[in-house]
C-alpha cells in the first residue's frame, strides 16, 4: 500500500481504506501483516488464467441445517454430479502483485492523460492562452 501511495497519494489512500478492515483482522487473527484482496484476484483471473491454479468441481450452497449458508465442493467427484465451478487452491502472489500494481498505475495514467486531454480540448475550443501554457 506504501509502494502504491508514493505512485498516486490519492489512489494509495484509496486502497487503504478499503482494505484497512482486512489488514486489522488478518493480524489479530493470524499474525499476519497483509490481507487477501479476492476481488481484485478474480478479476486478474479472468484477464490472465495463468496466475491461479485449481480443479474443476461441482459446488453448491447449503440451505438447511449445522452448515446452513455454506459452500459443499465435491472434491473427489462422490456425487458424480455435472461441475459447475473452477476452485482456485493456488496463486502466484509476486505475479499477482506486479500485475495489480501494473494496472492501477495503468489507469491512474489513463486518467492522467484523458484529464490533461479534456482540457487541452477546452482550450483549444475557448482559445484561452493562459489554460494553454499549464498544458
Amino acid at each position: 500500500v506504501e509502494y502504491m501511495t508514493c505512485l498516486s497519494q490519492e489512489i494509495g489512500n484509496f486502497i487503504r481504506n478499503i482494505t484497512r478492515f482486512y489488514f486489522d483482522f488478518h493480524w489479530k487473527q493470524e499474525g499476519v501483516i497483509g490481507c487477501v484482496i479476492n476481488d481484485p484476484l478474480a478479476v486478474a483471473y479472468c484477464i490472465d488464467h495463468s496466475l491461479c491454479k485449481g480443479f474443476s468441481a461441482y459446488t453448491t450452497v447449503e440451505t438447511a441445517g449445522i452448515s446452513l449458508g455454506q459452500t459443499v465442493v465435491d472434491t473427489y467427484d462422490f456425487w458424480k454430479k455435472e461441475k459447475n465451478s473452477h476452485i482456485l487452491t493456488e496463486t502466484d502472489p509476486y505475479r499477482f502483485m506486479t500485475f495489480f500494481i501494473t494496472h492501477v498505475q495503468m489507469r491512474q495514467m489513463y486518467d492522467m492523460f484523458c484529464d490533461k486531454l479534456w482540457w487541452k480540448t477546452l482550450a483549444n475550443v475557448f482559445g484561452c492562452q493562459k489554460m494553454k501554457k499549464y498544458l
